[in-house]
């Protein structure tokens, strides 16, 4: 028991130098290690930020691929439109020469048929016969022959045109009516009507009852309500 009182009232033994570096570069160690692991998590972290931002990119490039796509489909749809206008242009162009050429066509045969018609107008002749050319030119597809025509059936003055000339008062030309209307109170010496109706329904009964009329008694004179 002596012995052992002895033992544990020695001294403790001092560190020595070298002891208190390797506690130092433990310590040191431990603080490397431990700034090693916080690199390495923040090295982790910055991995998976990249990895996000490169997939967020490859997301972005591809949204761009197919904008791209949609882009060159709408600009070959433009062209497909362009196309189509151009065609379309040139074929109005083409129509407007044959409309063009037609109109000229037609007017040198409205010239021709009107320089017959005053031939005809200035010829003297039997009134019949007279009667009998100007009877188709009252009802021809021209409305300057059809004028024409009336006229010269006022020069002529003969009751053998009044019935085509009663038809003309529907004629689809308000100017050729109302010189119809003008040419039948020149040859028949009645007023016929005040006035032509503006409704062609209206004037095809007119038409019926003139005839009607005409054919009856010989007289046209009818008083239509205002």
């Amino acid at each position: 028991m002596q012995k052992d009182w002895e033992q544990s009232s020695q001294p403790a033994p001092e560190v020595t130098p070298a002891q208190k570096d390797i506690k130092q570069v433990g310590s040191e160690l431990a603080a490397a290690q431990s700034k090693l692991n916080g690199v390495r998590k923040e090295k982790e972290s910055l991995q998976s930020e990249l990895a996000a931002a490169r997939g967020e990119l490859n997301g972005v490039r591809k949204e761009k691929e197919s904008l791209q796509s949609e882009l060159a489909a709408a600009r070959g749809e433009l062209n497909g439109v362009r196309e189509g206008k151009e065609s379309l242009q040139s074929e109005l162009a083409a129509a407007r020469d044959e409309l063009e050429t037609l109109r000229v066509k037609l007017e040198k045969v409205r010239s021709m048929k009107v320089a017959e018609l005053q031939k005809t107008r200035d010829v003297i002749i039997d009134p019949k016969r007279v009667a009998s050319v100007l009877q188709p030119l009252l009802i021809h597809a021209d409305p300057a022959v059809r004028r024409a025509a009336v006229e010269a059936a006022g020069d002529l003055g003969s009751p053998l045109l009044v019935f085509s000339l009663i038809q003309r008062l529907n004629d689809p030309v308000g100017e050729i009516r109302h010189v119809a209307l003008a040419t039948l109170r020149a040859i028949t010496g009645q007023s016929v009507v005040a006035r032509l109706p503006e409704d062609e329904p209206v004037r095809r009964t007119l038409l019926k009852v003139l005839r009607r009329c005409w054919t009856q008694s010989g007289g046209l004179t009818l008083r239509l309500k205002q």
